[in-house]
């Protein structure tokens, strides 16, 4: 099924942009999808447009869920604030798969598997979904195709969120799970939302996905006491046993 446009983004961790967007399977009757080539734009940015390969590039997804934003009728800021923060955040090069489905179980059930078992992603990132409304389904779809869970990001979260100030987060139900080699984690859809949930947890995710056979995440270093301000970034240390940077 097809489950909206989707575009392969090709980043460095320095923030400079190289995107391919491609049309998927263009036998389908559908009109979901688009192919687009020559200069972009991500934000204020503009960037160029081209076609690479590279061998044993970290594949991360970005999944939008949101009704509004699959139907154009509210622009998505959850998507592009993960991207920013990742290249913000992660040393290496690495590759996304982004993709925006309404909130139907089903659909984010099956951009989630095709994410991980077709592209192959280390790494899957929701924004959205994650509410006490009847339409928030992100969690049940998140659920649905895990092996198992992993409770202790979303307790991370929620409590992060509440510390800060904010009460109403424990109505926030985002989880994280592990399918295959690939992990999945829930974020809510709000862009400084996104930033303080992403804060807590990001330590704790190179050596996860190491764990579970997945390809290797690299944290930035962090050298100065000022660039771990709460917010904004951290030390990363590394780990004596696995020697994952993280």
């Amino acid at each position: 099924m097809i489950f909206g446009r989707e575009s392969s983004l090709i980043l460095c961790g320095s923030g400079i942009l190289k995107a391919v967007y491609e049309a998927e399977n263009p036998s389908r009757e559908s009109n979901n999808f688009f192919v687009q080539r020559g200069v972009g734009r991500c934000g204020s940015n503009s960037f160029s447009i081209a076609v690479r390969s590279f061998d044993m590039v970290s594949i991360i997804g970005v999944l939008t869920v949101s009704d509004r934003a699959y139907r154009g009728e509210y622009e998505d800021r959850g998507g592009p604030e993960v991207v920013r923060y990742l290249t913000e955040n992660l040393e290496e090069e690495f590759e996304v798969q982004a993709a925006v489905v309404p909130d139907e179980r089903e659909e984010i059930v099956l951009a989630l598997i095709q994410m991980v078992d077709r592209w192959k992603c280390c790494w899957v990132l929701t924004t959205g979904g994650t509410g006490p409304a009847v339409r928030d389904v992100t969690p049940e779809a998140t659920e649905e195709v895990c092996d198992r869970m992993l409770p202790g990001f979303g307790e991370r979260m929620r409590a992060v969120s509440v510390a800060s100030g904010v009460p109403t987060a424990i109505l926030s139900r985002q989880t994280a799970g592990v399918r295959g080699a690939c992990l999945i984690v829930n974020l809510p859809g709000s862009p400084r939302a996104i930033r303080e949930c992403m804060d807590p947890i990001l330590p704790a995710v190179p050596h996860c996905i190491r764990l579970i056979g997945g390809s290797e995440i690299i944290l930035k270093e962090r050298q100065t006491q000022g660039d771990t301000k709460a917010g904004s970034s951290h030390v990363h240390a590394t780990c004596e046993g696995c020697g994952v940077t993280h």
